[in-house]
């Protein structure tokens, strides 16, 4: 808890940096609008991808704030395809929500007894390769 809350912090003023940036971009025209969304898209993507990896490395180790936020970017860069797919995984409820909403409303009770446990499974499967390639190297 000592270190979840800042942490917390954190990544919370960069996602509202992060979203008062993109509110900006849409008020703007031209194809410079179109850079700046782009480059947006990527620090989120970079953003979501450190938020997972730190929370993951918060579990398994002791660490300072600081060095479990660097950490989890380096490892998040390092292993890119799997940073990939956990971020899919941990985004797939919200492409869910795209699906239509009477098939969404019926399926409802079904996916919040079973998605986040799957998900949490299924990522710490990617975790764990991680994790023991990262403490065999050293």
């Amino acid at each position: 808890l000592r270190q979840g809350i800042p942490l917390t912090l954190i990544f919370l003023a960069l996602f509202m940096l992060l979203y008062m940036d993109c509110t900006y971009v849409f008020s703007m025209q031209g194809s410079f609008s179109t850079i700046l969304f782009i480059l947006f898209l990527v620090l989120a993507f970079l953003a979501i991808a450190t938020i997972c990896y730190t929370c993951a490395l918060q579990a398994k180790f002791s660490n300072t704030v600081f060095n479990t936020v660097k950490t989890a970017f380096f490892l998040s860069l390092q292993n890119l395809p799997k940073t990939v797919l956990i971020v899919l995984l941990h985004l797939s409820p919200v492409i869910l929500i795209f699906i239509q909403l009477d098939t969404l409303f019926r399926l409802l009770p079904i996916l919040i007894a079973y998605i986040p446990s799957c998900i949490a499974y299924l990522c710490s499967m990617v975790y764990s390769k991680i994790f023991t390639q990262l403490l065999t190297d050293n």
